[in-house]
């Protein structure tokens, strides 16, 4: 029972000294610097491109329209003919 006792207390200590080691843990900051002018506009990776469709004389076309240039990209491309 004193085995058992003993386990416990040594078990107790260890996690305590555990949490004492975490809590007492320096903190690191980093400097802050501020932002240039060119640093503030927020500009896509990459192109924001989308179909636009169009039904000519029971025919069906799409064409690519750039959105972040607001132009077509290349011609119309016929799909189908509409029933």
């Amino acid at each position: 029972m004193k085995k058992n006792i003993l386990k416990r207390v040594i078990a107790a200590v260890g996690v305590a000294s555990c949490c004492m080691c975490l809590l007492s843990a320096p903190v690191s900051t980093m400097p802050v610097q501020a932002a240039s002018g060119n640093q503030n506009v927020a500009e896509p990776n990459h192109a924001i491109k989308e179909w636009v469709f169009r039904e000519v004389d029971g025919k069906l076309y799409k064409r690519l329209w750039n959105c972040s240039t607001a132009h077509f990209e290349g011609d119309w491309i016929y799909v189908g003919d509409l029933h």
